[in-house]
């Protein structure tokens, strides 16, 4: 007997015992036994944003399985996670909204109502983890949060489109991928103003900074190059050929290496900053939509929402360690201990 209820979501292990299962050498009688997931450490799991289940799919970073889900809204595309004090912020697109979830717990503590028509789709948090940063992609706006109050203290309109966005390591100033209008925001945190909006080459889709923080990387839609821009001066440093169809941009802070995920080929592009090309590849089992990389265990995670994969990495021999199925509509990975 099950027992509906809104917003709650129970995962169950449904498992097979075929001692017993064959009598009288011609009898099939199949037994099988539901079970809870055991409870795992917190600094060993991981969350997928599933958009179109509406769920949070939470998983054991080590073994690869899926222990647990969360009910979200309608839409929960992106997630920022604040490590210490075991959050997950969740962007819930089609319902304006954000939701605050105990990682530990599996719970919602908190929520702000956006606008109508906002649709956040990317969230960040500032290192001191005391600002979050919302993008709404519908009203060309960003929203400054007080992450622990969850009070928008601050509101800015950026280019069209925006997309994605990226914090610099004082807290400071935000980065915005404005992707329909080819350009990209610097927001002032601080003083919750746009300090400069420029033009870029293509449509920017996602940023990372450098470990040091003196270089942004800038994949686009329409160009094979990955840009380099000094963020301080924001000029444009050098661009760097990675191929057509660059979806997703991570930085390897333990080799300051940056990895291009890809639309076409199932492959990432690794590229050395320093020498200005891509210097190897690692195979994928489709187009590598989002990746993120646990820092503990020198992994990368890769969604592939082509095929409903995501994919565990050694990054020291490019191999592929392990993989999960995973909803359709998987937006976004993050772990505990990413970097």
């Amino acid at each position: 007997m099950f027992e509906i209820v809104r917003r709650k979501a129970l995962t169950l292990f449904l498992t097979f015992n075929p001692s017993g299962a064959v009598t009288s050498a011609i009898r099939f009688t199949p037994s099988f036994s539901l079970e809870k997931p055991e409870r795992i450490l917190t600094n060993l799991t991981g969350y997928v944003s599933n958009s179109d289940s509406n769920l949070v799919s939470v998983f054991d970073k080590q073994t690869m399985r899926v222990v647990n889900s969360i009910a979200t809204g309608w839409g929960p595309k992106g997630i920022a996670l604040d490590q210490r004090r075991a959050r997950a912020y969740v962007a819930i697109s089609r319902d304006d909204a954000i939701e605050v979830y105990d990682v530990f717990k599996g719970n919602m503590i908190s929520s702000l109502r956006l606008n109508l028509g906002d649709e956040p789709i990317d969230l960040v948090l500032t290192p001191d983890g005391r600002t979050l940063v919302s993008v709404n992609h519908k009203s060309n706006t960003v929203s400054i949060i007080d992450a622990i109050s969850m009070f928008e203290i601050g509101r800015v309109r950026v280019g069209e489109g925006p997309t994605s966005v990226a914090v610099d390591r004082s807290g400071f100033r935000a980065y915005v991928m404005n992707t329909l209008s080819s350009s990209i925001s610097v927001v002032d945190l601080t003083q919750r103003t746009v300090s400069l909006t420029t033009g870029v080459e293509g449509s920017p889709l996602q940023a990372a900074f450098s470990p040091a923080g003196d270089n942004l990387y800038v994949i686009t839609r329409d160009t094979p190059n990955l840009l380099v821009i000094d963020p301080s001066q924001f000029t444009l440093i050098r661009k760097i050929f990675v191929g057509t169809g660059a979806l997703s941009v991570k930085v390897d802070f333990s080799t300051g290496l940056v990895l291009v995920g890809k639309k076409f080929g199932g492959e990432i592009t690794i590229v050395e900053p320093s020498t200005s090309m891509f210097i190897d590849t690692i195979g994928v089992k489709g187009k590598a939509a989002f990746m993120t990389i646990d820092r503990q265990e020198h992994t990368l995670f890769v969604i592939l929402p082509g095929r409903r994969l995501l994919q565990k990495i050694n990054l020291t021999s490019k191999r592929i360690m392990a993989e999960i199925e995973i909803d359709e509509g998987a937006y976004q990975v993050v772990v505990m201990g990413e970097s």
